[in-house]
Order: structure tokens, then sequence, then C-alpha cells
């Protein structure tokens, strides 16, 4: 379409019509419409119009042209080289505009396994193991991996006096703070008593030293502190060939310690009653036992008004019954253990009389079962130890501690057997619980002979693993107590404090003062 000033053009939506408007000097322009003739691709078809044009002429453009050339170059449409039949845009593509997902991660070939270690055999647990375990029986349980360990409390307390055996006795209040000493044979055999109190990083004694005066007593042959401190209660068991007990209250008027009550005695030749003592936590309830006579008794007191009073009658059962005793916090359950025939029975209060309390626990034959209990403040966990047990190797005393716990009736152990680690090592002539029961200590006095020193190992109770997992590092007195004879337990004594964290251990063969004079070492566990 050629030889005409263009002025306007409009193609239709189809782009098979096209409108040109047209312009010339002092002529009133004209439209003409094509249309595309298919048959004649090259041709562009004028359209007739359907009604008569308008006699009206279009009026001239208000601003002349005074040239074709000069007209805006963006009027021009451009002429189509190409015929087309769609829009001149392209189709829309059915695929997304962004590129298609890739087959695989973008980070790279997914690995055939994990990136840590292949899997271990057997298949791990979800939670990581506790302590490997090693062919039963064990010596003792793998220690928990720990940066923590036992310290020492102040210097070592020594004996006064060659002969003294301080450390014969031992016991400490529920913080550790307060702890008495018992000293059989000082004085020909007179015994003393003395208290400590811890004042910083030290140990100062707290009142008098406590004593007796006749020979041969025996006095502080058994020591027991209440919870506080402030009570303690004294066993002589050679006074007078048949045994007495003795309960003292410090006085801060004063600064001494005052005896409470009247002595109490056992009942004839030859008992021994104060061989072993017990009181409870509030220091209202006091306990004896009499192993030497040929029935083996215990005997229970109560404090009423302003002297003791016999609580029930006394708990008969021969078998060297006496040994061991230990009460619960309020002094209504009580345990008591037998060496000669190795069981232990529990005893409850019934307020008149004391009733057994489930059946006998009975440890091996000639084991020595029941030199030692304890129970808890509750009195529904009990510790006994075996120091002859030979479990571990034949003959060899190694010895052993187990720990009960009161379930539906009866008595039911918890948690593995504990073992001496050697030949000899009387292992669990001493054992204590905490006051929760969840620590328990054992001591061990090693051989009569060599170089093994006296020990105590603590132990924590954990419920999730149902077994006893050893705390820290072996708490040693440093001395073997390597003087003794066959026919008598090795010369040690051991005490834990009701929460667990600090413990003694004496050696009242050892000491610096000559033969014998006796050493105390205090140990507490970092809080």
């Amino acid at each position: 379409i050629e030889n005409r000033p263009v002025f306007s053009v409009a193609l239709s939506s189809g782009a098979k019509f096209v409108a040109i408007g047209s312009a010339t000097a002092g002529d009133g322009g004209s439209v003409t419409a094509y249309h595309f003739d298919i048959a004649s691709p090259s041709q562009a078809v004028p359209v007739e119009p359907t009604a008569s044009p308008t006699s009206k002429k279009v009026p001239s453009p208000t601003r002349p042209v005074s040239s074709p050339t000069k007209a805006a170059p963006t009027r021009e449409a451009p002429r189509p080289t190409v015929p087309v039949s769609s829009p001149t845009t392209p189709k829309p593509s059915k695929a997304p505009v962004s590129p298609m997902p890739s087959p695989s991660p973008t980070t790279g070939r997914p690995t055939k396994s994990p990136v840590t270690a292949k899997p271990t055999r057997p298949k791990p647990t979800p939670k990581p193991t506790r302590a490997p375990t090693t062919n039963a029986p064990t010596p003792r349980p793998t220690p928990k991996p720990t940066l923590m360990a036992w310290n020492q409390i102040g210097e070592t307390i020594f004996g006064e006096n060659s002969g003294e055996y301080i450390g014969t006795s031992s016991s400490l209040s529920t913080r550790g703070d307060t702890l008495a000493l018992g000293g059989t044979w000082d004085g020909y055999g007179v015994g003393i008593v003395r208290i400590f109190t811890r004042v910083g990083s030290e140990w100062e004694q707290l009142g008098q030293t406590l004593e007796r005066s006749s020979p041969g007593d025996h006095f502080g042959a058994s020591v027991k502190l209440s919870n506080d401190g402030r009570t303690l209660v004294v066993g002589s068991d050679l006074d007078r060939d048949i045994g007495s007990i003795q309960v003292y209250q410090y006085s801060d008027v004063s600064s001494q310690w005052i005896q409470r009550g009247d002595s109490l005695e056992g009942r004839s030749r030859g008992d021994q009653a104060g061989w072993s003592v017990s009181m409870s936590a509030g220091a209202d309830v006091i306990a004896f036992g009499a192993p030497g006579s040929s029935t083996g008794y215990t005997r229970v007191y109560g404090w009423s008004g302003n002297r003791w009073v016999q609580r029930g009658k006394d708990i008969e059962n021969g078998d060297r019954s006496g040994h061991s005793i230990n009460l619960n916090g309020d002094g209504n359950t009580l345990a008591i253990g037998a060496i000669d025939g190795s069981y232990v029975k529990v005893y409850q209060f019934n307020g008149s009389n004391w009733r057994e309390r489930g059946q006998p626990i009975k440890g091996g034959e000639s084991t020595f079962f029941g030199a030692s209990v304890s129970l808890s403040r509750s009195g529904d966990i009990l510790a006994v130890g075996a120091p002859y047990d030979t479990r571990v190797r034949s003959g060899s005393a190694a010895g052993l501690a187990r720990v009960y716990v009161w379930d539906s009736g009866r008595w039911v152990q918890q948690g593995q057997d504990l073992y001496g680690a050697g030949s000899f090592h009387y292992f669990g002539q001493n054992v204590a619980l905490s006051s929760s029961g969840q620590v328990l200590a054992v001591g061990s006095p090693g051989p009569r002979w060599g170089d093994v020193p006296s020990s105590v190992l603590v132990f924590d109770w954990d419920g999730s693993a149902r077994s006893w997992i050893l705390r820290g590092n072996q708490v040693s007195s440093g001395d073997s107590s390597s003087y003794g004879t066959s026919t008598e337990l090795p010369s040690f004594s051991m005490s834990m404090s009701l929460n667990g964290n600090t413990v003694v251990v004496a050696s009242p063969l050892n000491g610096e003062k000559g033969r014998a004079s006796g050493q105390v070492k205090v140990f507490q566990w970092p809080e």
C-alpha cells in the first residue's frame, strides 16, 4: 500500500484487517480498509464500506505537516514481511518458565551410607551406654567417668598416746561437721572418746575428753552421734564384764559434755552390752546390742521425762545377735545382725513391743553376713556386710556388701552384689547408707599383712540402670592395718554422714605417737 502519506494505521485483533488513514495538504483525508487475501498473499484487497461514507470531510490536522518524512517514526507500523495467522507474540509454552526440576538434589549425589562411621555391631543403642560389664561377678563396679574426687578435710587426726587405739569407733553428724572417735585401750583399756568440730578446714576438739575410771572397761567400743551432733551414745562392752551404755549431751553454757540420764547395763556377765549402739535422728530413742550372751540380744530405750525407759522386751535370737544394730530415723524400725548364723532380722515397734518385719535375710554360711547393717531414714532400705564372704575366690575372705528394699511385704535385693577387690580385704566389715538410701559406703580393712591400706568405697544408686555405681576414687587411710591376730577382725572403723558427702576412715592400729596410737582421716565429696 503505497503512494499516500500515512496519517494513522489500525490493525484488527486477528491481524487480517488493517485500516489506513491518509492526508495531504488541502485534502480532507480519507480512510481505507484492507483485508488479507489468502489467495493473493502479496496483495492487499480494499474492503468496500458497508455503509455510505460520511459526506463531512475530515478536518485537516491542526499542526500542518511540512513533509511526510517529518512524521514521528513511532507512528509508523512496520510492514509485515511474512504473512502471519497468529499474534506476533509467541504461543505460551506448556512447560513452566523456570527450568525443570533436577532429577537429584542440587547438593550432589546422595551418599549410600551416613557420613559418620559405619554402624557398629550390634546396632548402637539410642542412648549412650554406661560402664561396660565384664564377666560376672565383677570385683567392683567400674567407676563413673568423672573429674571429681574425694578430698581430705583438714589434717590427719592422731591419737595422743601409744596404745590409745583412737578410731576404734567413729560417728559423723548429718552434715559431717561433727565427729566422735572412740579409743578403747587408752590407759590399760579404760578407753576414751573425743569429739571434734570442723572450723573452716580444720578439726578442733569440742568439749572435754570423755573417759571412765576403771581399767578394762573398753569405753568407746561403740559411739553414735545424733543428727545435729549434740547428743552422743557411748558403749563400754567390758564394763564389769557385763557392759554398759552412757548418753551425753553437749552444753553450750559450760562447753562440756553432760551425761543424760543414768548409765544403762546388760543383764549378766559376758553379755558385752554396748558392743554396738544406735540412736534415732531426734536422740529420743537409743538401742544397744549384747552379742556376748549365749542368747545374744538387743535392747531399746526411749527418753521419757528425765530418764530412759525400756521400749518392749529384749529381742533375743542367739547366734551372737546384736553384733551390729541400726535404728531408722524415727526409732521405730530396727535391724539386727547375727554373725554366727550369718543372717539379719528387721523389727517394727507397734507401740508396746517389737515384731519381726518380713523374712530373715540370710547370707552364705560362715561369711559373717550381718557383721554390719545400716537402714535408710525411712527404714525401707537396708545394707548388709559380709566380710568373710568367699564368692570371688574360695577361702579368700574378699568380702561382700548387699542392699535390700522393702517391697510388697518382703525384703528384695536391690542392685548387684558388691565384692572386695582381693583376698583378705574383708570388704563389708562396715556399711553405711545415706538418709535417702541412695548412697552406700563400704569399708575394707585390708589384709593383716602387706601394704594394702584400709579403704572405703562409695556407691551411688542408679535407678535407670538398676545398679550401684562407684563414685570417684577409693578413699584410703594411706596405711595398712597390719597388726592383729587370726581370731579377730582387723581393727578398723568407718562412718559416713547422712547426706552421703563426708566419709571417715580410721586406722586405730597405726599412728605417729607410737604403736597403735591410731589415726583418722576425713574426706569430702565436692558439692
